[in-house]
């Protein structure tokens, strides 16, 4: 994915920017008291710490004191301030942020707000508190009874509920499962993730196992987990590939592992020998592998949506007074292949691989 200059320098480094500008003039806004589902500091942080990296949240900044810059309202919406919406990422650097952090700009743009991005540059869980610990905004919001959004990976289902806007980490699992059955139908599968202790990763792979146990079918897995480093993560794939030769299929429950299970598949010609593999995301690598006939399918998790719908439900939040509450919205699940694959290699803002609005895509 081609990951723009801009966007890496300003917002992927963890940086903290915020789109969007104007110059405070006016009185303060008055606060509102807000209502619906809340998290406090203390279950916020027990969250984040519990998902060990794999949660993203946005949150609501104050207004700016003494003044704040106000919006025209946008469409038939009243003036408003410029409210600042906070998004803490798991993993800033990530390219599957590139196209979330588009949504974000664009629904910023479309209510006339701002936002901050800022979170883990490397996934790691301590990053995670401390941005959340040191950014006033988000916990400010938080004892304010503020809603915050999770976006992206939601936390353990068994902590308190925040709304979620994202994909069902279990059910897409399933759903690869039961694919993966379907095309391979007997024999050795593999499936490779980088990490087991991020829960929206583990409950994917035990969807996976369950759709594949499901089906009936006489199929073998093994579970690798390889790494978050792209090139270590492809060299135990290959090393996996060599030391079983008789496996029947590869299939990536990540976006890291798709580019090894790519790697593999034409390094030894393995759809020649009847191998079948499938990967996650829809960065360009995967996309061309999939249009050269290598891999059968990819997951695309709508990414640009996971930004999009979190900035609308606390701009709704803050608008309304609190009448309005952020709820989960589940994106939908969509399988990319051979047949549907033209409209993902247009250039787009909605997959990250342009920063130009464009109409029609292609």
């Amino acid at each position: 994915m081609q990951v723009h200059r801009h966007l890496r320098l300003s917002r992927l480094g963890g940086r903290g920017r915020s789109s969007g500008s104007g110059r405070p003039r006016g009185r303060p806004p008055r606060r509102n008291r807000l209502v619906g589902v809340t998290l406090d500091r203390r279950q916020l942080l027990r969250r984040v710490t519990a998902a060990a990296g794999g949660m993203t949240l946005a949150g609501l900044a104050p207004e700016a004191a003494p003044a704040a810059a106000t919006g025209s309202g946008g469409g038939a919406f009243p003036t408003h301030p410029r409210w600042k919406f906070v998004f803490v990422s798991n993993l800033t650097t990530s390219p599957l942020f590139v196209p979330l952090q588009y949504g974000i700009e664009d629904a910023c743009a479309l209510v006339e707000c701002t936002y901050r991005w800022t979170g883990s540059v490397g996934a790691d869980t301590g990053e995670v508190v401390k941005a959340v610990e040191s950014a006033r905004p988000v916990a400010e919001a938080l004892q304010a009874g503020i809603p915050v959004v999770a976006y992206h990976a939601d936390a353990s289902p068994s902590d308190p509920r925040v709304a979620f806007v994202g994909q069902n980490a279990y059910a897409v699992g399933r759903s690869i499962g039961e694919r993966i059955a379907k095309l391979v139908r007997k024999g050795d599968v593999t499936l490779f993730v980088t990490e087991r202790r991020v829960p929206p990763v583990e409950q994917r792979l035990k969807g996976a196992l369950a759709g594949i146990r499901g089906s009936g079918a006489p199929i073998r897995t093994t579970v690798v987990v390889t790494t978050g480093d792209s090139y270590e993560s492809a060299a135990r794939i290959d090393r996996h590939v060599i030391a079983h030769a008789h496996v029947r299929g590869l299939f990536a429950l990540e976006l890291v592992p798709s580019e090894g299970v790519g790697r593999a598949m034409v390094k030894h010609n393995l759809r020649r020998e009847g191998v079948l593999a499938g990967g996650y995301g829809v960065l360009p690598a995967t996309l061309d592998l999939i249009r050269q006939g290598q891999l059968e399918f990819t997951l695309d998790e709508q990414p640009y949506l996971q930004g999009f719908v979190p900035v609308l439900q606390l701009f709704l939040v803050k608008l309304s007074g609190g009448l309005l509450a952020p709820s989960d919205t589940e994106l939908p699940l969509v399988f990319v292949r051979r047949s549907n694959l033209k409209r993902y290699l247009a250039k787009t803002r909605y997959e990250g691989s342009s920063s130009k609005q464009r109409y029609p895509i292609y």
